[in-house]
């Protein structure tokens, strides 16, 4: 497996379980239900780990892409951009999530 392959594969983790993890932190929330809301948390912070190797495999994943297609940076850069953006928001919602728990 390569690192286009793999950044393919991890790339959904972050992205769903921070929508899982914040569907299940506002319903903990409503219902007043404090072991949803530490679950959820939790999720939040492996949410926000996994935007790690999602960004580190991004890399690989631009070199075998470029090796394929003609002019791909011109799509890749914008990409690039917004995964470095998802990247701290991912890390600052894991360590808020995190902060919370404790």
């Amino acid at each position: 497996m390569d690192a286009a392959h793999l950044h393919l594969l991890l790339n959904h983790l972050p992205i769903l379980g921070t929508i899982i993890g914040s569907v299940l932190l506002a319903y903990g929330l409503v219902r007043q239900q404090t072991d949803v809301q530490k679950a959820s948390l939790g999720l939040l912070v492996v949410a926000g780990l996994m935007a790690i190797p999602v960004y580190l495999t991004g890399e690989g994943a631009e070199d075998a892409v470029e090796a394929v297609v003609q002019n791909a940076e011109a799509f890749i850069e914008p990409h690039e951009a917004a995964g470095s953006v998802a990247l701290w928001a991912g890390i600052a919602t894991g360590v808020l999530a995190g902060l919370a728990l404790v």
